[in-house]
């Protein structure tokens, strides 16, 4: 409708063809379930989701809309499994700096 590409698919499959552990780190997307399919193939395709949020407000929207695409459970599983986490943009600004820069992902972060 918005004349979207389609270089997800691309992204997708160099994802799933890496030897290497692939972290996602998603900012300023609503994770709205009409992405559904999208976010469904690329959440199960990396290592570790780090989410980027701007307050409580929005960490509890992406929460509901990921409990909505995946079910409780397989959101729970994403939580341990995938190592699935909400940062707080400003709250936790230096950290996010870090993840951004390449310096670290999750190592040494607490939960």
């Amino acid at each position: 409708m918005y004349s979207t590409d389609i270089d997800y698919l691309s992204w997708i499959s160099e994802i799933k063809n890496s030897k290497d552990n692939v972290n996602l780190v998603v900012m300023g997307h609503s994770l709205d379930i009409t992405d559904e399919d999208i976010i469904k193939d690329l959440f199960l395709s990396v290592h570790e989701i780090l989410i980027l949020c701007h307050d409580d407000s929005a960490m509890f929207s992406y929460i509901s809309n990921l409990i909505k695409m995946f079910g409780k459970s397989q959101f729970d599983m994403l939580r341990k499994d995938k190592n699935l986490r909400f940062m707080d943009i400003e709250k936790d600004a230096s950290k996010v700096k870090d993840i951004l820069e390449g310096d670290c992902f999750f190592q040494g972060l607490s939960k």
